[in-house]
């Protein structure tokens, strides 16, 4: 399974996918968005997260391994 397939069984979708930049996002029914942000030339990633107001973020193992995928298939 690949990363992209681990992240739309956990309801993201990819938002942006260029050369330098890979972003998955998922909204929430509520309201609220968390996205991954992928920074393919710098090795490195962000999480954006406006769920809540409390500077708590939450990651599920199943995202964590997701990221982890993500990671490995970038290099």
């Amino acid at each position: 399974m690949t990363a992209k397939d681990m992240f739309e069984k956990l309801g993201y979708e990819i938002e942006t996918d260029l050369e330098d930049i890979l972003i998955y996002k998922k909204e929430y029914p509520l309201g609220g968005t968390q996205e991954f942000i992928f920074h393919k030339d710098n090795d490195g990633m962000y999480i954006k997260n406006s769920i809540n107001g409390s500077g708590t973020d939450f990651l599920s193992y199943k995202e964590l391994q997701a990221i982890n995928k993500q990671i490995e298939e970038l290099g």
